[in-house]
């Protein structure tokens, strides 16, 4: 389809390996995934679209056109501290990161 659902479609292979793990994993049934990823993420329903969407990249609600500036923050992530500080910063609530978003601030000195 798109570009955004190019991205989703490669955080679906990096996380789950395929659409019908993650659909195990999810509850949602592959054939929505499938559907959705074909159709275009545009032609969604909001539910859907959040239900595919919150499992890849923790947060519910989120605008999937700014998945593309997610995907190129881990893509310039060159060391490995950095690529395992963002997968876990990814794998935090709302709440948690910005608890840790804000002790990183006061570690850089209130930058």
């Amino acid at each position: 389809m798109g570009e955004h659902e190019d991205i989703v479609r490669a955080a679906i292979a990096r996380k789950y390996g395929s659409i019908p793990r993650m659909a195990s994993e999810t509850g949602i049934a592959k054939n929505t995934i499938y559907h959705a990823l074909e159709r275009g993420l545009d032609n969604t329903t909001t539910k859907t679209r959040n239900a595919i969407l919150e499992p890849l990249f923790g947060e519910p609600g989120i605008q999937y056109y700014s998945v593309p500036m997610v995907e190129t923050v881990a893509d310039s992530a060159t060391a490995p501290d950095e690529s395992a500080l963002l997968s876990s910063y990814r794998a935090l609530d709302a709440r948690d990161k910005e608890r840790l978003l804000e002790i990183a601030r006061v570690m850089a000195g209130g930058r």
